[in-house]
């Protein structure tokens, strides 16, 4: 059994801008009663196409193999006062996130909106994915 649960298939419009990503996949999580974390839950991307620290979200567009991410970690591992305890809502157009529960790993589809469990698992960015990779992560609730 997956350590993460499907809340669909998100395709992205022809016409693709972070923001229309952004607010689209916020709203889905809001209709299945997610509410964003308050406080803070890890850091900060300044750097996402796409941002909005108050909804805990955020898109980007490009993927370094070198960026942060590409180890097993659990979003606030090393973050100073993080609450660690939240929701991770995870959507990526190629090269999904992966999640790692013992020795076992597995990967949503491209283009599958998933929630799981902070604690519950280990997650990480594919250490193959590269380049143009248009990703969203929200904390919620």
């Amino acid at each position: 059994m997956t350590p993460y649960k499907s809340l669909g298939i998100y395709t992205f419009p022809s016409s693709w801008k972070a923001w229309q990503v952004g607010r689209a996949l916020v709203k889905i999580t809001r209709a299945y009663g997610l509410r964003p974390l308050p406080g803070v839950g890890g850091k900060v991307n300044a750097k996402a196409a796409w941002n909005r620290d108050h909804r805990h979200a955020e898109v980007r567009l490009m993927c370094n193999p070198k960026a942060e991410g590409a180890t097993w970690h659990q979003d606030g591992d090393n973050t100073s006062g993080a609450n660690m305890k939240h929701q991770l809502v995870l959507w990526a157009d190629r090269m999904p996130t992966q999640f790692r529960v013992g020795d076992q790993v597995y990967q949503a589809k491209p283009c599958e909106l998933v929630v799981v469990d902070n604690l519950a698992c280990y997650h990480r960015r594919p250490p193959e994915a590269e380049g143009r990779r248009r990703s969203f992560r929200q904390r919620c609730l």
